[in-house]
């Protein structure tokens, strides 16, 4: 350690250290002053150890490390159960989401307590016991995970006491627009799911942990995810119909008197200045007087002025002069 300039020197141990080795060691910061090393206890503000303060840390490890062996819907608010099933996530997700909340996950804390393993410990840190709460967030790679998102989140140890309760503060945080909070639960539900996929990768292909690897794939998933779905939307929106549009469809009305009817439309392709018109004139009793229709044209605006003249003009003068004139 190189004390002036509070780096860590490791050229002399990189050869006998892993890579995650002595990843965690530079992340550990160095200290300022030159005081000696000393044990603290981090569960309080002073940091040294109180029968009060083991006292409480001994039961949220008793609610987070070990909970009960069926956590049921009784124990969950009712409203965190039906949120998972709305977040706007990959159907998967949300079935691995309620299975992390029923502690139906096979951790090895799972396994262990199922007589399917031999001990609960983790297999990456080997120090604690492995919960999914430990897995979404108590390991150090993850907690670099969670800062280093577009969240920007830094993980509260002592605030993590069981997963379903950290859902519900995230549900019911205040001051947020309905769209951030929905991008929000859409991107922790990936970011879950990378976390998990890339914890069972380490355990059964001996793959590396990398945390930026993870956050690029979550914030990727969820992009692409989120933007299928708003693509959808416009889609069906385009597509659809009012179920009463047949009885609200304009439907052509007479004249009244001697009075000759005008109806006309133009259309064109889009994205092109190709276009036509459809010209049809009727009297008063809904009889046919004439009509044409254009061939394309090269203009959007010229086929109604242009067309609609040619057919005034195309109408026999006997006929025009039987009516007062044209509507």
């Amino acid at each position: 350690m190189e004390k002036h300039n509070h780096t860590w020197i490791l050229d002399g141990i990189s050869t006998l250290l892993n890579r995650e080795t002595l990843d965690r060691i530079r992340c550990t910061p160095v200290s300022l002053t030159n005081l000696a090393d000393k044990l603290v206890w981090p569960w309080n503000a002073v940091g040294t150890y109180t029968v009060k303060s083991g006292y409480h840390r001994f039961h949220a490890r008793l609610h987070t490390i070990i909970p009960t062996h069926s956590l049921s819907s009784h124990s969950i608010p009712e409203f965190v159960w039906k949120f998972v099933w709305k977040i706007k996530t990959l159907p998967k997700i949300k079935h691995f989401l309620w299975r992390a909340l029923s502690c139906s996950l096979s951790t090895r804390l799972s396994l262990f307590r199922r007589k399917i393993v031999s001990n609960p410990i983790c297999p990456i840190c080997e120090c604690y016991e492995e919960s999914i709460e430990h897995i979404l967030f108590l390991y150090p790679w993850t907690q670099l995970v969670w800062f280093g998102s577009e969240l920007s989140y830094r993980i509260d140890h002592q605030g993590i006491t069981c997963l379903h309760r950290w859902l519900e503060g995230i549900l019911l945080i205040p001051g947020i627009t309905k769209a951030d909070h929905n991008h929000c639960l859409s991107l922790i539900s990936f970011i879950c799911w990378e976390i998990w996929k890339t914890r069972c990768h380490f355990v059964f292909e001996g793959t590396t942990l990398d945390p930026s690897r993870v956050i690029v794939s979550a914030r990727e998933a969820c992009t692409e995810f989120v933007g299928a779905i708003a693509f959808d939307g416009e889609l069906m929106a385009t597509q659809a119909l009012p179920t009463n549009s047949i009885s609200r469809r304009t439907r052509w009305s007479p004249p009244t008197g001697n009075i000759l009817k005008v109806n006309f439309d133009g259309a064109w392709i889009p994205g092109s200045c190709t276009g036509g018109i459809g010209v049809v004139i009727r009297d008063f009793n809904g009889v046919w007087c004439g009509g044409l229709s254009s061939p394309p044209l090269s203009s959007a605006i010229q086929p109604l002025l242009l067309k609609l003249l040619q057919a005034f003009v195309k109408l026999p003068l006997q006929r025009k002069g039987e009516w007062g004139r044209l509507f």
